[in-house]
């Protein structure tokens, strides 16, 4: 495979990787790692008010133009940490003193590095050498779960010498399973302050992520020390901000593909792009990249896969996305093509998800696997407009329940619904085809439906190439 491309397996799992509400645990942990793609996002460290900005604007434009050198660093004040994403360097910021590991039955813990601000700390480790015997494996384990290390339990922790214990953040700031899966790297962050006369604690880790209870070490603790941030260079790789002269945009279907920043690592490239549109209404959320190619100026195509970023909003707009090469391109420009993408559409982002379309089904007295109602409903997503005609009683792997169909305009055009079902809790979702929606229930199947329609994505095709020439600096 030589590009990250639409195969059957990442367009099934693209189906499939909807989250939706009390989704069921087992259908959570199939779906572990969603390959569709996350966008990895600068954090803002403060807010200013319109007028303060109207002016800092105007003062950093009269210092770049009159200080070259004031682009420069503003250009480098930006380093880029895995898991982590864009790490903005300040100037009363600690990070991790040096590199911290341990090796426990072959496999292997590493602290990469710690960003402790005033009023929060992201951390970056990575595990390596996990046995793929032990690792939970949707096709064996399910109804297992629980005898495998998931949720907070696989989440860090940060322990203080007086006994003070942080916990991470509900959900990781980013991360990514090694090609070979045995191991992987993640960012987490903490909603705390550390205390500026502590400079020595304790990164604590219940159990490796995935692995089966008792088959791997756990209780993992790394003892490390905080030093105050360089002041002459960034924290983590550096970030090439790509400028306007450097790379054209590529616009197609009213959708720009733009190159943001480049990171060059040893072991491959990470790029951030946008994928941005004009906006009219309220509906569009995410113009989502489905192929994604780099060639280098060898001719070669290099690998990319998409760098995870969990926990994202339903209704988030998600314009900038960052891909990591799997090997270095060869010196010169590199041309990125994307010829096909998902784009989301709602009825309102402004509104909550409750406040979205929604209709109610009711199948009557004891209803039938293959039973199929009339329903013609109709909707209007922005500039989209879909039906569901019908709705057919359904079982999937022993659980019934019911299946949507969809149609737009294009019946070609691969169609991704996200509904829920307002009465019930105990439901999830399958996309068992390119053209329909299943709500499963797990126990009894509910004569009366209240259908959430608040989400829908359609694969549009197109020509969006763009090339990078690095600055001769």
């Amino acid at each position: 495979m030589d590009e990250f491309n639409n195969s059957p397996e990442f367009e099934e799992k693209v189906r499939k990787a909807v989250s939706v509400p009390d989704a069921r645990p087992e259908f959570v942990g199939q779906l572990r790692y969603e390959l569709t793609n996350r966008p990895m996002k600068t954090k803002s460290r403060f807010v200013l008010t319109p007028g303060w900005a109207i002016v800092l604007v105007l003062v950093l434009v009269i210092l770049v133009i009159s200080v070259p050198r004031v682009a420069t660093a503003l250009i480098q004040s930006f380093g880029y940490v895995r898991g982590v994403g864009l790490v903005e360097t300040v100037g009363d910021m600690r990070v991790l003193a040096k590199p911290v590991s341990e090796t426990r039955d072959g496999i292997t813990l590493t602290l990469e590095e710690v960003i402790a601000y005033q009023d929060h700390v992201e951390v970056s480790y990575s595990v390596e050498g996990v046995p793929k015997a032990i690792l939970f494996d949707p096709d064996k384990d399910l109804g297992k779960e629980d005898s495998f290390c998931s949720g907070e339990d696989s989440y860090p922790s940060l322990l203080l010498p007086d006994g003070t214990t942080f916990k991470s953040d509900p959900m990781g700031l980013g991360g990514k399973w090694l090609a070979d899966n045995t191991g992987y790297y993640a960012g987490h962050s903490f909603s705390a302050s550390i205390p500026k006369s502590i400079d020595n604690m304790s990164f604590a880790l219940k159990c490796i992520s995935e692995a089966k209870r008792a088959g791997a070490p756990e209780d993992w603790s790394l003892p490390f020390n905080l030093v105050p941030a360089p002041k002459d260079k960034v924290v983590g790789s550096p970030v090439i901000n790509v400028e306007p002269g450097d790379a054209a945009n590529a616009t197609d279907k009213g959708i720009t593909l733009t190159i943001d920043r480049v990171v060059k690592e040893a072991d491959g490239d990470v790029i951030y792009v946008t994928m941005g549109w004009d906006e009219t209404t309220n509906s569009r959320l995410s113009t989502v990249p489905m192929s994604f190619k780099v060639t280098d100026s060898a001719g070669q195509t290099i690998l990319v896969s998409p760098i995870d970023h969990p926990g994202r909003p339903w209704n988030d707009e998600e314009r900038q996305f960052a891909y990591k090469m799997a090997s270095a391109p060869a010196d010169g420009p590199i041309t990125l093509t994307v010829d096909k993408v998902w784009t989301f559409f709602t009825m309102d982002k402004t509104k909550e998800m409750m406040e979205q379309p929604s209709f109610t089904f009711a199948s009557g007295a004891d209803p039938q696997v293959g039973q199929t109602w009339p329903l013609n409903k109709h909707f209007q997503f922005g500039d989209l407009q879909f039906d569901i005609p019908s709705v057919r009683m359904v079982n999937q792997d022993g659980y019934k329940g019911y299946e949507f169909p969809v149609q737009t305009t294009d019946p070609n055009s691969m169609v991704l619904l996200n509904i829920g079902d307002f009465r019930s809790t105990n439901f999830w979702s399958e996309y068992p085809s390119e053209h329909g929606t299943m709500l499963l229930y797990d126990g009894d199947v509910p004569q009366i439906v209240e259908v959430l329609v608040y989400k829908i994505g359609v694969v549009l095709e197109g020509n969006w190439q763009v090339t990078w020439k690095p600055s001769a600096k």
